[in-house]
């Protein structure tokens, strides 16, 4: 097989680091393929990426093996990465100069840096993002604009960190155009993620990393019956039902044939009285109100408009919408980070910004997009403890010690938070949030670098805080964790509230909005609303429930 890119045998330690990072890694990226390499949250697969772009020689060495084709630091330009948070690695103050930034890098002549540019924009933006400012952009069209500008240096790989962390259900689908679009142009593509259900039927080649070791590579679907426990968490619903039930038909399962099973004789018919039940069930006790609320940035445009939706007290309440919609803005707003320029934010019958900013950080506890936005100590045990010693509170070490615990970094007390990976450092955070014991938390985007086994924890977290009355607002483009995690929810756009109620139904609206919701997504729709009236309390209890109905014969 011709790799276009291979790891031999590599060892690698961050500086001052005990353990490796990496730990004899062999695995290879065929020529013109779109190759995934997936792993928990941890394992290695940013590291990977970073010696992968020659990275590595900033910080440290490779301590045994190599990576072919050896490169001097001229020839890693044609390896590009688009990371985790691409705001980061915008410099520049126009769309079109970052863009001309890599070419012109490369010592190329100016006419050809401007030539490049222009086809890199015309391909993958359009001619009207030239001029615009990129701090003015959502966060999908940063993305595109930090691809723009790797595909301008003419690389021949480009790799993706968790591509999909920031994007909504229209910027996924466009994402995926996207990939076809940068491999017709001839560039080999690695796409690291936790979740591969948008992109599953493009990837044809499947590196899988566990603890810093690689467990396998080659054809997904021969992984996936070979490795099943390690790959089936990344791939859709039906996928995973059809490995686990050992589905013996050619055809994939779709949500239609998971929709009909759940219809069989055997559950409860389904009852939209029985559902409504489920989120009416929610107490009544206001928590937070928002009353006609308005927010401008600047007097020349309006972000938040006339918003008004209620928080009921041990409610999980959900906020969606597109990128650059408003959610934050909003949240910002509840946390009394910002102050509205028109309206009323109320807490309990007090007016947030009314409320000391001492007493309101106990109150409402705030969790930023950005986990790098909010870490500041040297160890994992200080980051958590610095929010309740500031606070006053009492029984800091305990405390500390029941939020590490609660996300699984306890035994990473000690570690100082650069040392952590990006899923890491967002667990990092939910634990600091949690120590504080706030009666809100306000969570945006908090699957952010988290893979499957994390998300449970924190979810778990979540609904552990709902039992003892307190309320979470969730902001969140993982709009199938709605109906199950979530009690309601509302949908902003262009920062208006534009619809309200039950997470279930704000699903299928999203689904309506976003002009995917063909006869599939109903039928998707119609199967978790069964789930749930079934008393499936996670997506993998569904999982379960439908495969062992197949294997039990009552899909025939």
């Amino acid at each position: 097989m011709d790799f276009i890119l291979e790891f031999q045998k590599v060892d690698y330690r961050y500086p001052g680091a005990v353990s490796l990072a990496l730990n004899n890694v062999s695995f290879g990226i065929p020529r013109g393929s779109i190759t995934s390499i997936i792993g928990g949250t941890g394992s290695g697969k940013s590291t990977i990426i970073a010696l992968a772009a020659g990275i590595f020689q900033e910080y440290g060495k490779i301590e045994q093996g190599k990576i072919l084709p050896e490169r001097n630091m001229e020839q890693n330009f044609r390896v590009g990465a688009v990371f985790q948070n691409p705001a980061t690695q915008i410099h520049q103050l126009r769309v079109i100069d970052e863009i001309r930034s890599g070419p012109i890098y490369q010592g190329l002549p100016w006419d050809e840096c401007v030539k490049r540019a222009d086809q890199s924009l015309s391909n993958l933006l359009t001619k009207d993002y030239a001029l615009r400012s990129p701090d003015k952009l959502s966060a999908g069209e940063v993305q595109r604009v930090t691809i723009a500008a790797a595909v301008a240096m003419d690389c021949e790989v480009l790799f993706f960190d968790e591509p999909f962390s920031f994007l909504d259900t229209r910027g996924r689908k466009d994402f995926t155009e996207l990939l076809r679009n940068i491999q017709n142009q001839g560039i080999t593509c690695v796409i690291v993620t936790h979740d591969l259900r948008q992109i599953e039927e493009l990837v044809n080649w499947l590196i899988v990393i566990k603890k810093g070791k690689v467990v396998t590579q080659g054809i997904p679907a021969q992984i996936l019956k070979e490795y099943p426990s390690d790959v089936l968490p990344v791939f859709s619903l039906p996928t995973q039902i059809k490995i686990l039930s050992e589905w013996k038909e050619s055809d994939s399962i779709t949500w239609k044939i998971i929709a009909d099973l759940l219809h069989k004789p055997g559950l409860p018919l389904f009852s939209k009285n029985t559902i409504e039940k489920k989120y009416s069930s929610v107490p009544e006790a206001k928590s937070l109100t928002f009353s006609n609320v308005n927010f401008a940035y600047n007097s020349s445009k309006i972000e938040i408009k006339d918003t008004s939706f209620s928080m009921n007290k041990g409610e999980i309440f959900a906020l969606l919408g597109a990128n650059g919609s408003g959610k934050s803005t909003i949240a910002k707003i509840a946390a009394g980070l910002l102050k509205p320029s028109s309206g009323q934010i109320v807490f309990e019958n007090t007016d947030v910004t009314k409320i000391a900013a001492s007493t309101r950080a106990k109150t409402i506890a705030y969790l930023f997009q950005q986990p790098d936005d909010m870490i500041f100590c040297s160890t994992v045990a200080n980051e958590v403890a610095l929010g309740p010693q500031t606070m006053k509170l009492n029984q800091i070490e305990q405390r500390t010690s029941e939020a590490l615990k609660s996300v699984g970094l306890y035994e990473y007390q000690d570690r100082s938070p650069d040392t952590l990976s990006g899923g890491e450092k967002r667990l990092l955070c939910f634990a600091t949030a949690f120590s504080q014991d706030a009666e809100i938390i306000i969570l945006d985007e908090p699957e952010y670098g988290l893979d499957k086994k994390y998300w449970k924890l924190v979810q778990q977290s979540i609904l552990k805080m709902k039992e003892s009355g307190k309320s979470s607002l969730l902001i969140t483009h993982r709009i199938e964790s709605l109906p199950f995690l979530c009690d309601r929810a509302c949908i902003v756009e262009r920062g208006e509230i534009v619809y309200e109620g039950s997470s279930l139904s704000a699903f299928q609206f999203v689904l309506k909005k976003e002009d995917i919701f063909d006869e599939e997504a109903e039928y998707m729709v119609n199967a978790y609303s069964k789930a749930l009236e079934s008393g499936c309390k996670n997506e993998d209890e569904m999982v379960e429930m439908v495969s062992m109905m197949i294997r039990k014969g009552q899909g025939n």
